[in-house]
């Protein structure tokens, strides 16, 4: 048995909540929801002029269906707005680049001495536009297409069996970002896509600058 997991969809970036020549730290924590599969994560990142990104997360997957599986991974990503809003551009686009390495724990599979691994690779295109919805509250829909693919080693000991996957998947969302004193507190809902499923993922996180 070989389960492929997609970790295309993750929180927010801290460039996303910085204008352009700030620099911040971010670090949150989410739950994705489809089809059965619950994706438990957290992360850290760090933005050095609010355009580029450099940042980790950390997942644990379950399956509603499988009690004795989930998976373990860390995700290392790589984020640039190529453009930024300001008073002269109405949007932000950015690309992401990630990398994904995950291992699957069973207790089933380990009395049988096998040992399965993910890696994994994506990118997504990401176009958001900020509104000022109060005094200091901020309000940034956003939108995410990406693509993945996964590949996942099962080792016996004496054979490797491979299986591969790859798919299209989108986000749409909410970033409301409200102040606490230089720093801010952060929710991003988000409806989750791909080509069979609709999800549900929400990010808590806080931004220091």
């Amino acid at each position: 048995m070989v389960c492929i997991v997609s970790f295309s969809h993750r929180g927010i970036s801290q460039a996303l909540l910085l204008d352009k020549g700030e620099k911040g730290t971010l670090l949150g924590a989410g739950l994705n929801s489809m089809d059965g599969v619950r994706q438990l994560y957290g992360g850290l990142g760090f933005s050095p002029n609010g355009k580029f990104n450099i940042g980790l997360h950390a997942f644990r997957v379950t399956e509603k269906e499988a009690d004795d599986l989930s998976v373990l991974a860390v995700q290392p990503y790589l984020e640039y707005f190529f453009i930024k809003q300001d008073d002269q551009t109405p949007l932000s686009m950015s690309l992401t680049a990630l990398y994904t390495r995950g291992v699957l724990r069973s207790d089933y599979l380990k009395s049988l001495g096998i040992n399965v691994y993910q890696n994994g690779f994506g990118g997504n295109l990401m176009l958001a536009h900020s509104l000022q919805a109060g005094s200091k509250t901020k309000m940034i829909p956003f939108g995410r297409l990406g693509y993945y693919y996964a590949q996942v080693d099962a080792k016996d000991g004496l054979f490797t069996y491979e299986s591969t996957d790859e798919g299209i998947e989108g986000s749409l969302g909410c970033v409301f970002s409200f102040p606490t004193g230089g720093n801010a507190f952060n929710i991003a809902p988000s409806i989750l896509l791909d080509s069979e499923d609709l999800g549900f993922g929400i990010y808590f996180s806080l931004l220091f600058k």
